[in-house]
């Protein structure tokens, strides 16, 4: 059941503070561990973050290829109006 009013912000602190925690202790890492780890977490909940941010950027650059087709088209249908009405 989710609530419709958040009053207590006590969740938000725990969690803002665990991230805190894990990325100062991911700092401390040796070079040779921090490689292993970063591919663990990009392998894991990282995977479906990546994804939703690659097909954004395909919708993205569709929409704009959607734009410059249309521009051409609607450019194409006004020089075909002027030369009709010669």
């Amino acid at each position: 059941m989710a609530r419709a009013i958040r009053s207590n912000t006590r969740l938000d602190l725990i969690v803002l503070t665990t991230c805190v925690v894990l990325a100062l202790a991911a700092r401390a890492l040796p070079n040779t561990m921090r490689d292993p780890v970063a591919t663990t977490m990009r392998r894991s909940f990282l995977a479906p973050l990546v994804l939703l941010q690659e097909r954004s950027e395909k919708g993205r650059q569709s929409l704009l290829a959607a734009d410059a087709k249309q521009s051409r088209l609607d450019s194409l249908s006004l020089d075909a109006l002027g030369i009709r009405s010669r």
